[in-house]
């Protein structure tokens, strides 16, 4: 049997820094790791950071960094094995 889970809204908060990104950021190099297994740690990074969607200025920057990880983006550009 299974309990139940009452969320209130104010149970929620708006949170940022690198402790938040990191799950995120992983995640798409699992999934990119996922398609193709013979990549390199520096290939994967390459991936995540070409298909980022900018937020800042444009390129790297001390605020965004290289944007906002896109997973369709880094999956779709992930080369076959």
């Amino acid at each position: 049997m299974f309990g139940s889970l009452v969320v209130v809204a104010s149970a929620y908060e708006s949170v940022s820094g690198t402790s938040f990104s990191c799950p995120y950021v992983s995640g798409v190099a699992a999934l990119v790791w996922s398609k193709n297994l013979g990549l390199a740690n520096a290939d994967v990074r390459v991936i995540r950071q070409g298909t980022a969607i900018d937020l800042g200025a444009s390129g790297y920057d001390t605020t965004y960094g290289f944007g906002r990880v896109d997973a369709l983006a880094a999956v779709a550009a992930t080369p076959a094995p």
